[in-house]
């Protein structure tokens, strides 16, 4: 073997199994994120302007959900803010074990930008590892860079049902008829902007 031949196989060249390439991290230019923030606004205004017509049982007569049970009829503009980054403070405004439907607001727009539920203290649940609170960082700081006015608040409806099937299920309802972008149900219809890079 030549030593030419030697240096094809040299050591430092060698593939590492243990070394991983990260995906380059990619910024969201100024225009980018204007357009995605009009196509969100387009449709989610529509829900709020346009509800759907009320549909009443011609077989049976059931006893209609509480309004505040009801995908339809809650409006998450009209609870009051919170700042997002209220679980640094020491103040919980949710008592232990309160079961919540909680919205990420962006009320600049106004966009809602995620529905997530718990039982556990709202505090407990966001001092915890939650991939909401990254995206919600990128998504401020890409406006802050770009000097775009954001005002990302949170909301609580804690007249939820306790039954967590039931809480779920007002969950799901609430992300799909606003398709809110951070809930991943949602990526197919705005991608993944503002996920967490390398």
């Amino acid at each position: 073997m030549t030593d030419e031949q030697l240096k094809l196989f040299s050591v430092a060249d060698a593939p590492n199994p243990y070394r991983t390439e990260r995906p380059p991290s990619l910024t969201l230019g100024k225009d980018s994120l204007l357009q995605w923030k009009q196509r969100l606004q387009k449709f989610q205004d529509k829900v709020r302007l346009n509800p759907p017509p009320s549909q009443t049982s011609l077989i049976f007569e059931t006893a209609p959900k509480p309004d505040h049970w009801d995908a339809e009829k809650i409006d998450p503009f009209g609870l009051p803010p919170k700042p997002w980054d209220f679980y640094r403070e020491r103040y919980d405004p949710l008592r232990e074990s309160q079961a919540n439907i909680y919205f990420v607001l962006d009320h600049a727009v106004p966009l809602l930008l995620y529905v997530g539920e718990t039982k556990l203290s709202i505090k407990q649940r966001w001092q915890g590892v939650h991939d909401c609170k990254d995206y919600i960082d990128t998504y401020i700081s890409l406006h802050r860079q770009y000097d775009l006015a954001v005002a990302v608040n949170l909301a609580f409806n804690v007249s939820v049902p306790a039954d967590r099937t039931q809480r779920l299920a007002l969950e799901r309802e609430l992300i799909l008829k606003w398709r809110s972008p951070f809930n991943k149900e949602c990526w197919r219809y705005w991608g993944q902007p503002f996920q967490r890079r390398g």
